[in-house]
C-alpha cells in the first residue's frame, strides 16, 4: 500500500512539473507572467465595470484565493509596468480601489487573445473529449 502510494505521489508530482514546463514553454505572453495575467483578468472580470473595472484590493485577493501580501507584491509590479491606477476612496481613505489603465486593458485583450490560441492549439492536439476530460479532472482537483 504504502508502495502505491509512493508510486502515486512520483507520477502526480512528474505530472505537475511537465505541466508547468509546457505552460512556461509555450506561454504566449511574453510582455507579463501568468500570475499577472490572472491578476489583470480577475480585474476585468470581477471588478465594476461601471468604474473603470475597479475593485478593492481585499476583493481581488479574496478572488484569487492568494494572501494580501502577496496579491500586494504583484500589484506593485502591474503598476510600476503602467497596467493599474490605485485610488483612495474619497470617503474612506482606508479603502483602495484598483483600477485598470488603458495601457492595462489593451495588453490584457492582446495577451487573452494569445492565450485562446494557445488553449486551441492544446485542444486540437488532445481532441475535443480528452480536453474535456482534463477540464472536468482539473476543476475536481
Amino acid at each position: 500500500m504504502v508502495e502505491d502510494s509512493e508510486k502515486l505521489i512520483k507520477l502526480f508530482d512528474e505530472t505537475i512539473s511537465k505541466m508547468r514546463n509546457t505552460i512556461i514553454k509555450f506561454q504566449p505572453m511574453k510582455e507579463i507572467s501568468m500570475g499577472e495575467y490572472t491578476l489583470l483578468k480577475t480585474i476585468k472580470d470581477k471588478g465594476d465595470n461601471e468604474k473603470g473595472f475597479r475593485i478593492t484590493s481585499s476583493r481581488l485577493s479574496n478572488n484569487l484565493e492568494a494572501s494580501r501580501p502577496a496579491t500586494s507584491r504583484m500589484l506593485n509590479l502591474v503598476e510600476e509596468k503602467g497596467l493599474i491606477k490605485r485610488t483612495s476612496d474619497k470617503e474612506d481613505r482606508r479603502i483602495v480601489y484598483i483600477e485598470l489603465t488603458e495601457s492595462g486593458i489593451d495588453l490584457l485583450n492582446e495577451e487573452s487573445k494569445k492565450f485562446k490560441e494557445l488553449i486551441k492549439k492544446i485542444n486540437e492536439k488532445m481532441g475535443k473529449e480528452d480536453m474535456e476530460k482534463f477540464v472536468y479532472t482539473a476543476k475536481k482537483l
